[in-house]
C-alpha cells in the first residue's frame, strides 16, 4: 500500500504594485539608483578610510545594563483574589514582585556578535534595514504570528507609526490626492494627510468596521468632477481595537475588504498598534477565572488575524509599533509589505531618517532576545489582561451611572438613558473588544436648545457649540477627554449632508486605576445629565 505525502502549496509572489507609487517616490528612486559606491562585504583586512564616524574607544558608554521586568511579570488571565489582602493588587493589575526582575546587558563587544547586541554596532551607523539581530527577530515573529499569505514579503524597521504613516502617504499619494478610511479614524493620520494636502474620505461602518458594500458604493459612484480629485487608490484603517471607536475588524470582514481592494486595485494601509490588546467581547456574566486558562499559543490564535493572513497579492502595508507594548518613547516600529513597496520605503528612509536609534534597537532587541518569542508573547498577554481589567471596570461604571439598553446594532453598543422612564438616550457608547478607548456618542438632538439653535445658526454651528459646551463642562469638572471632531474623516458639510446630528467624545482608560475611573465616570455622567437639562441662553448663542 503506497502512502502519499501531503505538500503544502507554495504561496504566490506579490503582484507588481509599482503603478501605485507617487511622483515623489518615483523621482527619489531615479535620484538614488546609482549603487556602485554602496559599501559591500569584502576583504576583512581592508583598511576602511570611507566613513566619518568615531572609533569605538571614543564612545562614552562602554556597557549598558538595564533592570527590566520579567516576561511573566503580569498575570496572563484574570483570576479572583485569593484573600482580602490581594484585592487592591488584583484591581490594579499589579504584578508579583518575585517575577519582576531581569537584567538586560549590552556590552561594547560580544565575543560572538550573533549571540547578542553590542555597542560597537549600536552606536555606529546602522543598516537601513535595522540591526541584523532585531531585523531577524521581527521577521521571524511576523511569520509566526501573522503568517503572510504570499511568498516574498519582508519587514523594515522604522521610527514608529507616526513616521510610518507619513512615509506611506509619501510613497503612494501626490498632493491633492484622496485616501479612504473609516468615517471616524485616527486623528494623527488625518493630520498627516492635511499637512500633505491630501483629502480623507470617510466610508460608513457598523460595529464590525468599514462596510465592504459601502466601500464599493463610494468607488463605483465616484464623480471626479464633483469631488475635485481622482478616485482614491489607498484605504487606511486601524484594524484592531480602533482608535477612536474601539472596533475590531473580524476575519470575514477583512477578507471581504481585501476582495474589494483587489477588484478596484487599492492599497490597504493596516495601522495596527493595538493588535495584541484584543481582549474579547465584554461580558457582565462571565466570572473571572471560571474557565480553564488557555495556553499562550491558544491565546495568540484567538486574536482576529491581520489582513496579511489573507493577502495573496501583497497589497497590504502593515504598520506595527513598540509604542503600546513597551512605551511610546522608544520610537521604534516596523513595516511589513511586498518587495517593491518595501524597496521604496527603504529609499525614503535612506534620504530622511536613515534608521531608528541604535541604542533603542539594542536595548529593546536584547530584551527580546533574552525573553525569546515565547517570552514576548507572554509579556503581551499579561499587558492585555491588565487592559481588559480596566476596560471591564469602565464599562461597568458607565452602566451603573445610566439606565442602559443595548442598541439595535447589538451588544457592541450600549445606550444610556437619564432614567427608566426616558424614551430617548442621551448618550451611547461602544463596548470595545480590546484596546484603550471607549467611543461615546452624544445625542445632541435631545438637547432642549438643539432645534432652536439649528434654525438660527445652522446644523454645523449648533453641533460645534453644543459639543464644545459639553466638552469644556466635563473638563471644568475635573475630567479631560478627547474631542470627537478631531477624528472626523469628512468635513462638516459632508457630515451635515448625511444628516449627522450627534457629537462624540473619546474616553481612554489605559492609564487610570479603578478608583480614578469610577470617579471620572461619575463626573462624566453628572455633567452629561446636567448638560441636557439646561437650555442655551440668548447670550450664550451670540
Amino acid at each position: 500500500m503506497s502512502h502519499s505525502t501531503f505538500t503544502a502549496p507554495t504561496p504566490p509572489p506579490a503582484v507588481d504594485l509599482s503603478g501605485h507609487l507617487s511622483r515623489a517616490a518615483r523621482e527619489r528612486a531615479a535620484a538614488v539608483s546609482n549603487e556602485k559606491f554602496v559599501k559591500r562585504p569584502g576583504n576583512k583586512d581592508l583598511i576602511d578610510l570611507d566613513g566619518g564616524h568615531p572609533p569605538p574607544e571614543y564612545y562614552p558608554f562602554q556597557r549598558l545594563r538595564t533592570d527590566a521586568q520579567a516576561s511573566n511579570a503580569f498575570e496572563s488571565a484574570l483570576s479572583l483574589p485569593r484573600s482580602s489582602s490581594d484585592i487592591l493588587s488584583w484591581l490594579s493589575g499589579k504584578k508579583d514582585d518575585k517575577l519582576a526582575a531581569h537584567e538586560a546587558v549590552v556590552p561594547l563587544r560580544q565575543r560572538d556578535p550573533s549571540e547578542g547586541f553590542e555597542l560597537l554596532t549600536a552606536f555606529d551607523y546602522s543598516p537601513i534595514t535595522g540591526l541584523p539581530l532585531l531585523a531577524s527577530f521581527i521577521r521571524s515573529f511576523v511569520g509566526r504570528v501573522h503568517k503572510p499569505a504570499y511568498a516574498d514579503w519582508g519587514t523594515l524597521v522604522n521610527i514608529g507609526s507616526t513616521y510610518g504613516i507619513d512615509a506611506v502617504f509619501d510613497l503612494l499619494l501626490d498632493p491633492g490626492d484622496g485616501w479612504l478610511t473609516d468615517e471616524y479614524t485616527y486623528s494623527g493620520a488625518i493630520a498627516q494627510g492635511q499637512l500633505k494636502n491630501l483629502r480623507s474620505v470617510g466610508v460608513p461602518a457598523d460595529s464590525d468596521g468599514v462596510l465592504p458594500n459601502e466601500l464599493v458604493k463610494v468607488l463605483e459612484e465616484w464623480d471626479e468632477a464633483k469631488r475635485g480629485f481622482k478616485r482614491p487608490h489607498v484605504f487606511y484603517t486601524v484594524s484592531a481595537a480602533q482608535n477612536p471607536t474601539g472596533i475590531t475588524l473580524p476575519a470575514e470582514r477583512k477578507k471581504a475588504l481585501l476582495a474589494v481592494a483587489s477588484k478596484f486595485d487599492l492599497i490597504i494601509i493596516e495601522d495596527d498598534p493595538y493588535y495584541f490588546e484584543q481582549a474579547g467581547p465584554y461580558s457582565t456574566t462571565a466570572a473571572a477565572g471560571d474557565k480553564a486558562e488557555a495556553t499562550d499559543a491558544e491565546w495568540l490564535d484567538s486574536l482576529q488575524p491581520s489582513f496579511l493572513r489573507y493577502d495573496t497579492e501583497g497589497r497590504v502595508i502593515r504598520l506595527d509599533t513598540f509604542s503600546k507594548t513597551f512605551g511610546p518613547g522608544s520610537r521604534l516600529g516596523f513595516f511589513t509589505t511586498s518587495p517593491v513597496l518595501l524597496k521604496h520605503l527603504q529609499l525614503a528612509a535612506s534620504a530622511t531618517t536613515q534608521f531608528p536609534s541604535g541604542l533603542t534597537q539594542a536595548l529593546i532587541g536584547q530584551l527580546l532576545l533574552d525573553w525569546g518569542q515565547d517570552g514576548y508573547i507572554r509579556w503581551l498577554r499579561g499587558l492585555t489582561n491588565n487592559y481588559k481589567s480596566r476596560r471591564d471596570n469602565v464599562l461597568k461604571f458607565l452602566a451603573s451611572e445610566f439606565h442602559t439598553a443595548y442598541s439595535p446594532e447589538g451588544e457592541a453598543v450600549v445606550r444610556g438613558f437619564v432614567n427608566e422612564a426616558a424614551e430617548q438616550p442621551l448618550v451611547s457608547w461602544t463596548q470595545p473588544a480590546g484596546g484603550m478607548f471607549v467611543w461615546i456618542r452624544v445625542h445632541l438632538a435631545q438637547h432642549p436648545s438643539f432645534v432652536t439653535l439649528s434654525s438660527r445658526i445652522g446644523l454645523t454651528k449648533t453641533k460645534q457649540r453644543l459639543n464644545d459646551g459639553l466638552y469644556f463642562r466635563i473638563q471644568g469638572a475635573g475630567v479631560r477627554l478627547r474631542a470627537g471632531e478631531l477624528f472626523a474623516a469628512d468635513s462638516d458639510e459632508v457630515r451635515d449632508e448625511r444628516g449627522e446630528t450627534d457629537g462624540f467624545l473619546r474616553l481612554s482608560y489605559s492609564t487610570a486605576e479603578a478608583s480614578e475611573l469610577l470617579k471620572a465616570v461619575k463626573i462624566i455622567a453628572k455633567e452629561v445629565k446636567g448638560f441636557f437639562e439646561e437650555e442655551i441662553s440668548e447670550q450664550a448663542e451670540a
